[in-house]
């Protein structure tokens, strides 16, 4: 596996989350999420017969995780920051660190988009725009716009119900077949992996591996692309 990974990240310009797929592809990649949900589980259970506090011990965590942030705030050492655009800034600082061109991730700075420097706002971004319902009782009392809580809930996350109730096993290490993975990765295919490629041979190898079946017959290529890289 670490001469697979050698390889995979030879190049001058590195997918790191389609890297990161090929290796979880592999039986490898799948023995290892397996082996770590056992380890979480087996953690938690020592946790919970021989701690007395384990609450105390998860505060401890999360002091730990706001004292590092604070200190990182607080440290003015480093590079200097020469962009205006926070995710050109992000992307530069990852190229620096990484010593290669890394493609395939964008973290845009979430606050970026209410920025008001002149310099930004010539910039015409085709589609882009902001959506805005402001009720009729704020435009009348500026007051009621800080002082009321609007319609519109914050999202506070998503609940799945099972449908099929699971066994304890399943729930703990999972039910996803060995297979699934290498045959999910052939949908780059013709998407932004040439079909013609080392990469698609790459894939393919990856489904024969486990599987005694042609990957020719998995693969669909669109007719038309849809959907960018790094947003999916």
């Amino acid at each position: 596996v670490e001469d697979l990974c050698i390889r995979l990240t030879s190049n001058d310009s590195l997918n790191v989350r389609f890297l990161h797929d090929i290796v979880g592809s592999t039986l490898f990649g799948y023995c290892d999420s397996v082996s770590s949900k056992i380890d979480k589980t087996v953690t938690l259970s020592r946790m919970t017969s021989f701690s007395h506090n384990v609450v105390g011990v998860l505060a401890k965590g999360e002091k730990n995780v706001w004292d590092y942030f604070k200190w990182r705030i607080l440290h003015t050492k480093g590079r200097k920051v020469k962009e205006a655009c926070p995710t050109e800034f992000v992307r530069n600082i990852r190229d620096e660190g990484w010593k290669k061109h890394i493609i395939g991730v964008t973290t845009p700075f979430p606050f970026h988009f209410l920025t008001t420097d002149p310099s930004l706002a010539i910039q015409e971004r085709v589609g882009s725009y902001l959506y805005a319902v402001i009720s009729e009782y704020a435009l009348r009392d500026p007051g009621y716009l800080f002082l009321t809580l609007g319609k519109s809930l914050p999202y506070l996350g998503s609940i799945i119900k099972e449908k099929l109730q699971r066994s304890e096993v399943s729930l703990a290490f999972g039910s996803e077949p060995l297979i699934s993975r290498p045959v999910r990765m052939l949908r780059t295919i013709g998407w932004f992996i040439p079909e013609s490629s080392n990469w698609a041979e790459l894939l393919k190898q990856l489904v024969r591996a486990v599987a005694d079946i042609d990957p020719e017959i998995l693969i669909t290529v669109p007719d038309e692309v849809k959907g960018s890289m790094e947003h999916r």
